[in-house]
């Protein structure tokens, strides 16, 4: 039978022994965790990085900022990572595969969409008052009507981004060097 060892911090493992208590103990709990995951009853809110080909053999040196530093150290103890762990995630992520948004950037993104959407029903409501008032004798409204239908390309252009960064597809926020 495997066995397998990790690090905690204190409060975590408390916090766990605190939850494991009414479940048997610590590695009943575990086991049927590692069980539901492997069994696929739960989704594993992991980052996903792709098998190495070989082992790595080459070393890396980059220098930080005291605010990017912090910044670094931060999400790696939100992973549960070391920093140098964190990073080769980061970068391994970035060069084997398109990243996949968090479920609440995922949120966010639908969130955005929708508020796209609801001021494209606004400049829909707009251009209707408009085409109306075109029809009045004496005003040309077709300046207008172009620039709402260069809004309405703009919503488009966005929803349409905002679609393909659900996906993965982060091009959008591109800046070009």
């Amino acid at each position: 039978m495997a066995v397998f060892s990790l690090r905690l911090p204190d409060e975590v493992a408390a916090r766990f022994d605190a939850v494991a208590a009414g479940q048997g103990g610590r590695s009943a709990l575990i086991r049927r965790l590692v069980a539901a995951i492997v069994d696929g009853d739960v989704a594993p809110e992991t980052v996903v990085v792709p098998k190495r080909s070989g082992p790595a053999t080459r070393r890396i040196e980059a220098m930080f900022t005291a605010d990017e530093f912090a910044a670094i150290e931060q999400a790696a103890a939100d992973m549960e990572l070391t920093r140098s762990a964190w990073l080769a995630v980061v970068a391994r992520r970035r060069i084997h595969q398109q990243p996949k948004p968090t479920p609440r950037d995922l949120r966010e993104l639908v969130n955005i969409r929708e508020e796209i959407r609801r001021i494209g029903v606004n400049v829909n409501q707009i251009a209707q008052a408009a085409n109306y008032a075109a029809k009045q004798p004496g005003i040309d409204f077709r300046p207008e009507l172009r620039r709402i239908d260069a809004m309405r390309a703009q919503l488009a252009e966005w929803i349409s981004a905002i679609n393909k960064a659900r996906l993965g597809d982060l091009s959008f926020w591109h800046t070009p060097s």
